[in-house]
């Protein structure tokens, strides 16, 4: 059914984080490396979902990538 998901199946892909809550934000971006201050304003809503678009810092040897 379109619009319907099973919660725990989502939960293996996504972290959800009160945005007031600094402490679980400092650790979101600990553990996946996420930027979300580069979110700033660019923050919309569709119809079914909100999106935050952050910047992933992603390490290989002595090589990073965003």
């Amino acid at each position: 059914m379109k619009g319907t998901y099973e919660v725990a199946s989502l939960r293996k892909h996504w972290v959800q984080v009160p945005a007031r809550d600094a402490a679980a934000l400092a650790k979101a971006e600990r553990t996946t490396g996420a930027d979300f201050a580069t979110a700033g304003e660019r923050v919309w809503e569709g119809d079914t979902f909100v999106y935050l678009p952050i910047t992933i810092n992603v390490r290989s040897g002595a090589k990073v990538r965003r």
